[in-house]
């Protein structure tokens, strides 16, 4: 997410930089809490501040995106989910397989 103009936000007299950035910050959290995982990026596209950030945080998602996740670490996953979220079902059903 970039977010874009963000000098003119810090033109307003009397504005604290880290402040203003630490409750919008708090308002996309709050806002957007179904994208929790992204991490915003504050630019100013005519002067070229942060712009090198995009590029840098592009290439996190591209290195996060192509992980590879080992069978083991993977079957630890599965197991934790099930463990805390157990199948429902009575006495006569049985356990439920996962294939993969």
């Amino acid at each position: 997410m970039v977010i874009n103009k963000w000098d003119k936000v810090l033109a307003r007299p009397n504005t604290d930089k880290d402040k203003i950035m630490e409750q919008y910050l708090k308002y996309l959290q709050r806002e957007l809490a179904f994208i929790a995982y992204v991490s915003p990026v504050f630019t100013v596209a005519t002067d070229g501040k942060r712009i090198n950030n995009i590029l840098d945080q592009a290439l996190s998602i591209y290195n996060e995106r192509h992980k590879r996740v080992t069978t083991g670490e993977f079957n630890n996953f599965l197991q934790q989910i099930i463990l805390d979220h157990p199948p429902t079902g009575n006495r006569k059903s049985h356990k439920p397989k996962v294939f993969y």
